[in-house]
């Protein structure tokens, strides 16, 4: 749906190592709670591991996800992709890349 809505849309994904990623939403306001949470309530049971799951279990998460998006990616050739490295540096990036400024990605969790 969204490549037929948006057929020339840009899809910009921030990526990082999937071990820093768990331990960063392991830290961030409960997310890894929050979202098992809003699984249950949105009817799709499953799409996220428990909170209480294992490390291990998370990074395959992370690392699903991050493979269905660029497989969806290259299966709508219309689309642009963007990968862009989730780091210090990633305000001057999207600020050369798209224009917008680097305020807008500040890092606001601290691990």
């Amino acid at each position: 749906l969204f490549a037929q809505a948006y057929p020339r849309a840009t899809i910009m994904m921030a990526v990082r190592n999937s071990t820093q990623w768990v331990t960063s939403a392991s830290k961030y306001r409960n997310l890894k709670r929050r979202w098992a949470k809003g699984q249950n309530r949105s009817g799709c049971p499953g799409l996220f591991p428990s909170p209480n799951a294992e490390d291990g279990e998370w990074v395959e998460f992370y690392e699903r996800h991050t493979r269905k998006v660029r497989e969806f990616a290259r299966g709508h050739p219309a689309l642009t992709y963007v990968e862009i490295p989730l780091n210090d540096e990633i305000g001057n990036v999207v600020d050369d890349i798209f224009g917008f400024t680097k305020r807008c990605w500040g890092h606001t969790n601290v691990n």
